[in-house]
């Protein structure tokens, strides 16, 4: 019986190699090769087969080496926002969703009255940066007497070509009329 452990153990040990550290050429590879993917916008967009607009976000994959697994969930308030597929995205797996080297991947990520329902106001848009004495709100704001932004956080999370799991997050504004 012994003798049967050991004959499968060295056969388990023979086709799985304990992995070693990279190897000077990986590590190369490695590092020339940075993953680099981030949010490029955030707007209100109608999707095929959706009843309502939904809170899209641009991603721009602006390494040379491709993304896998790409995956994104909004939170506010700490809170997580419902999970969404829009029609679009019927046949998709997403949880697969892959984005090639120097491209924008375009994912609604929250339908229009989940944000209205979350935030308790009438949505009129969306972006990167909250608007200040530079930079006014859309033009889709502008009928809306008073204004606010309202801050979610994006959370990103992918797996790069050489199996490293990446987790980033960023500030995404969601413009609302809190008594309209």
């Amino acid at each position: 019986m012994v003798g049967v452990i050991g004959i499968v153990l060295a056969a388990y040990f023979y086709y799985n190699p304990k992995a070693g550290p990279p190897s000077l050429t990986d590590e190369y590879v490695r590092r020339t090769n940075p993953v680099q993917i981030q949010f490029v916008d955030a707007r209100l967009q109608h999707w095929l087969g959706d009843a309502e607009k939904a809170l899209t976000l641009h991603l721009r994959n602006r390494s040379s080496v491709p993304i896998d697994n790409v995956k994104v969930s909004l939170e506010l308030h700490g809170e997580p926002l419902p999970q969404f597929k829009s029609e679009a995205f019927r046949e998709v797996d997403l949880s697969t969703i892959s984005v090639p080297p120097d491209r924008v991947l375009e994912l609604p990520l929250a339908p229009l009255s989940v944000l209205e329902a979350a935030l308790r106001g009438r949505v009129c848009g969306a972006g990167l940066e909250p608007p200040d004495l530079g930079k006014a709100f859309p033009a889709s704001c502008k009928h809306f007497p008073s204004v606010i932004s309202n801050m979610l956080i994006g959370r990103l999370t992918y797996q790069t070509v050489f199996k490293e799991a990446k987790t980033d997050s960023q500030k995404i504004w969601v413009y609302s009329c809190s008594g309209c």
